[in-house]
């Protein structure tokens, strides 16, 4: 089961950012909540995804929650809904 884990990680960090969360990331999360009516840890994966959404590096945001993936897209977000 640790192999198992450890080989999940290592592929998982190969393909996935993990950004430190500092005060404009908050308030930029913040307005998605009060503008799009979101929840917190929704505000705050989506502020994520759109601070590191580059043309050089676009980001895909996945979510089975069709009012986030919606807010998602609205935001100029490629998005994947895996229950569509």
């Amino acid at each position: 089961m640790n192999r198992l884990l450890s080989a999940f990680f290592e592929e998982a960090l190969a393909e996935f950012v993990i950004l430190p969360m500092d005060e404009s990331a908050f308030q930029f999360s913040f307005s998605l909540v009060l503008e799009h009516n979101l929840r917190t840890l929704d505000s705050l994966q989506l502020s994520a995804a759109l601070t590191v959404d580059t043309e050089d590096k676009p980001v895909t945001f996945v979510s089975a929650d069709t009012e986030l993936v919606a807010t998602a897209d609205a935001n100029g977000l490629t998005t994947v809904n895996p229950d569509e």
